[in-house]
């Protein structure tokens, strides 16, 4: 008799009832509807999205509060029913995911590095997981994903207290699926690395791999970040909120032109009010245009003085709590019903430089898909503070 399906609310009470718990070798007790890690500081919450008779998908939303960050790990497994399903998605979690964290716990580190940005210099110690593999069979050599994009990773260290490294290699047949993720930032050259060394692989069917990385910055090197923690992370919300909000009742060319400023005044953050403005309608298009185009995770800030600087989205700590703000705005009624919504999102979409790559190649009879945009320009003030 076939296993009676269960329901996304009796996943998440396994998980939290010590499901995740007996697999990850550290001791673990439940919060509510969060796991909490006494050792790490570390909550994990794990949100069901998806669950059938053979599958489940599980978004593991950890908060640390050693590190004043949050972390984001999608698993999903498949099986001859719930039950099993939920047992290769935990595992796949537990043994690489989290495997990563417990050498972090457990101070057994892969190796130490050196980066600089904006000037400084920042000193990191590497933890690596267990590679995990699913499919039938494995690559004729060891994967050193490390060796192959390590030093490409380092370009793309800021100053966060901790960065999150996620590697996923795939083939089946002729058809190669890889993916490098920082801080849940896509790096796609580095994605492109990866694929070169994937495709050599002698296999039959279908065969994946995926690796994280851990990299702790040292105590001394650490900049201080106004937006840290969880109540850092509220103020940011409410700036970009103010900023989108200012957003929403642009009517003129004069209103929109002091968006900034009146953001800032509100904010007290000036930064945080041009990083809004120039980061929110590529947010938004790239939401739009995501199968379209191939878009580099590189920028460029061009200052009015000619002076320019070149970073990689992963070393902004602002980046992603702007992107996750933005979204979770639009999620709630803060802009007004849902027809509001979807105009402001259309106006930002319409600001964007995406769009505008999109409609000069139609202007052009050129392919849209495909294109690749590799470093995204912005034009800043002589005041910006790169962070």
């Amino acid at each position: 008799m076939a296993s009676a399906v269960l329901t996304a609310e009796e996943v998440k009470n396994r998980i939290l009832d010590g499901g995740l718990a007996d697999l990850i070798e550290l001791k673990a007790e439940r919060k509510g509807n969060s796991v909490y890690i006494p050792e790490l500081k570390i909550s994990i919450t794990p949100n069901v999205h998806e669950v059938r008779e053979n599958f489940v998908n599980i978004v593991f939303v950890l908060w640390s509060d050693e590190w004043e960050r949050e972390m984001i790990e999608v698993s999903v497994g498949a099986g001859k029913d719930t039950e099993s399903a939920l047992g290769m998605a935990l595992g796949m979690f537990a043994y690489s995911f989290m495997n990563g964290l417990k050498n972090v716990a457990d101070n057994r580190p892969a190796g130490k590095v050196t980066s600089y940005f904006n000037g400084n210099e920042h000193k990191w110690t590497i933890y690596a997981s267990n590679i995990t593999g699913a499919g039938k069979g494995k690559p004729d050599a060891v994967s050193e994903y490390w060796e192959l994009i390590g030093s490409d990773i380092v370009r793309r260290l800021g100053n966060q207290k901790i960065n999150y490294v996620k590697v996923y290699t795939s083939k089946n047949g002729s058809n190669v699926i890889c993916e490098c993720r920082i801080n849940d930032v896509p790096a796609p050259a580095l994605s492109k690395k990866l694929e070169t060394v994937t495709e050599n692989w002698n296999v039959d069917g279908f065969i994946s791999e995926k690796q994280f990385f851990f990299i702790v910055q040292d105590d001394d090197t650490i900049k201080k970040y106004r937006y840290a923690g969880k109540a850092g992370k509220e103020k940011l919300f409410e700036a970009v909120a103010e900023y989108m909000k200012l957003y929403s009742k642009v009517t003129t060319e004069e209103e929109f032109m002091s968006i900034v400023d009146d953001t800032a005044k509100i904010t007290g953050d000036r930064t945080l009010a041009e990083e809004c403005h120039c980061f929110i309608p590529e947010m938004c298009a790239e939401r739009v245009f995501a199968d379209m185009l191939h878009i580099g995770d590189g920028i460029m800030l061009l200052r009015p003085d000619d002076q320019a600087a070149e970073a990689f989205r992963s070393q902004l700590s602002d980046y992603m709590p702007i992107q996750e703000a933005v979204f979770r705005v639009f999620n709630s009624d803060i802009l007004g019903d849902r027809q509001k919504r979807d105009e402001v999102f259309s106006q930002f979409v319409s600001m964007s430089s995406l769009k505008n790559v999109i409609d000069q190649a139609r202007e052009k009879d050129a392919t849209v898909d495909g294109l690749a945009v590799q470093q995204m320009i912005y034009h800043v003030d002589v005041d910006f503070e790169l962070r």
